[in-house]
């Protein structure tokens, strides 16, 4: 027995020192250039922890899904990650530094009315009077605790008036935070109906009055103790009054109930899970998304429904300049009650698109779209304007490239018929490629040439911001 436990202590002093010089211990982690962002709020999207042990072989992957995280928050324009203070011990510091993008945006708004612009370009002749103007403030970070305040008037086609304000952290120990915005808005035509796949308009410009008046409140609290997690619960509550013409001469089924104005309070939870590497135009990782809302609480007894979304989205990096992409999202109303036409809009509308389709729409009970791509990265440079930028946050502006080739697919299930449309309980397949560009980590623009199952082909702009 004490021969055993001789052996034992030889083997630990041999064996040891070779397992602690494959490994390092993350001691302390600083950061530098944050002037106005608090440090928690980078150390909370930052994956590696204070205390963590991280093989050797593996630092690097380590520290550029860091830098990625961090990037991702859309805060700066330029991060950078280096381990520092190499101990005896291997013990080590992970420096952290930053360059805070420009926070304070006031800018005018140049906004098209149609669902986007291949619509307005093609639909509608490129008209200038389908465009609302005004102005927008946007106030990122506001308090340095990466919370958001947007302040936003248009006029034009339409007048809208809204409000908005978010904070992920209540306090920098809290895991919950809140949502808070509130809008107005007035429009001067309807979609009233589908007329061959496509939205069907009446205007009330030309009679001096308003197509129908919209006004939303919405609150929510969210909440994120892990990393790659969000729970979000709200409460909204949304009424629009409608002119009477619209029910009377156009289509009843419009809105549910028998009035011309529509009160309804939804109940809505969200859970989502994001461990890519880039928020706005991810390369790795997964994200699942969960949502259930019921809309219509029993107060004013206008509408009953209780849709659940699902969404999964899969990023995998072939090589470092190669990636491929997939994604699943589906829509299912679980009550059978009788849909409105508008809530019956589901592919075309917002998120939900097939490329190829973006001048079609699509009306369902339930529906399904599925995303494949590969992509290739042309460039990733950053571009420094020097003295011709005199705002230090501007200089330095990042650009991504990607060549990209896609495959997307849709269905929707629809138990009314509408004669003039042939899209519904129709497999709706696209194919095409798209040259890509990231600026600034939070605009992307997008330029498809797509084609659909038909043979109808043309090209087609997208373009997203993140905040």
């Amino acid at each position: 027995m004490k021969f055993n436990k001789i052996l034992f202590f030889i083997l630990m002093n041999f064996l040891f020192p070779y397992i602690s010089e494959g490994q390092i211990v993350i001691k302390e982690i600083t950061i530098e250039g944050n002037k106005k962002t608090k440090d928690y709020i980078i150390l909370q999207e930052c994956p590696i922890k204070k205390g963590d042990t991280i093989a050797i072989e593996n630092i690097d992957e380590k520290l550029a899904f860091a830098k990625s995280r961090i990037i991702g928050l859309g805060l700066f324009v330029e991060v950078d990650n280096n381990i520092i203070d190499w101990e005896d011990n291997h013990e080590v510091t992970l420096h952290i530094k930053v360059k805070e993008s420009w926070y304070f945006y006031v800018f005018p708004i140049i906004e098209l009315v149609d669902r986007n612009f291949n619509v307005w370009w093609q639909d509608h002749n490129r008209s200038l009077k389908r465009i609302n103007y005004g102005v927008e403030a946007r106030i990122k970070n506001t308090t340095g605790h990466n919370d958001n305040f947007y302040l936003n008037f248009q006029t034009g086609y339409n007048t809208e008036f809204s409000l908005k304000y978010s904070r992920p952290n209540i306090t920098p120990k809290s895991y919950t935070g809140f949502e808070i915005s509130t809008r107005y808005k007035t429009f001067d035509e309807v979609n009233y109906i589908s007329e061959n796949d496509k939205q069907a308009f009446f205007a009330f410009d030309s009679r001096g009055e308003r197509a129908f008046v919209s006004r939303t409140i919405d609150f929510a609290l969210t909440r994120r103790k892990h990393l790659f997690w969000r729970h979000k619960l709200g409460v909204k509550y949304d009424q629009n009054t409608y002119n009477p013409l619209v029910r009377d001469s156009l289509n009843t089924n419009l809105i549910t109930g028998l009035d011309n104005e529509l009160k309804t309070f939804h109940l809505y939870y969200q859970a989502k899970f994001n461990n890519t590497d880039i928020f706005q135009y991810p390369l790795s990782g997964w994200i699942v998304q969960f949502d259930i809302r019921k809309q219509g609480l029993g107060i004013f007894k206008d509408e009953n429904l209780l849709p659940v979304e699902f969404f999964v989205a899969y990023f995998h990096k072939i090589s470092p300049k190669i990636s491929a992409s997939i994604s699943q999202k589906a829509r299912i109303n679980l009550l059978n009650n009788e849909l409105s036409y508008n809530n019956a809009k589901s592919i075309g509308y917002g998120s939900s698109s097939v490329r190829g389709y973006e001048r079609k729409t699509v009306e369902a009970r339930h529906h399904w779209v599925g995303k494949w791509s590969i992509n290739y990265s042309l460039f990733d440079k950053t571009m420094n304007l020097g003295k011709l930028m005199p705002i230090s946050a501007f200089k330095a502006i990042p650009i991504r490239s990607y060549f990209a080739t896609f495959v997307d697919m849709g269905y929707g299930y629809y138990d009314l018929d509408v004669p003039s449309n042939r899209l519904p309980n129709t497999l709706l397949i696209g194919y095409g490629v798209s040259l890509d560009f990231v600026v600034y980590n939070d605009f992307v623009f997008r330029f498809n040439y797509s084609f659909d199952r038909e043979g109808n082909s043309g090209l087609f702009v997208h373009f997203d911001y993140a905040f």
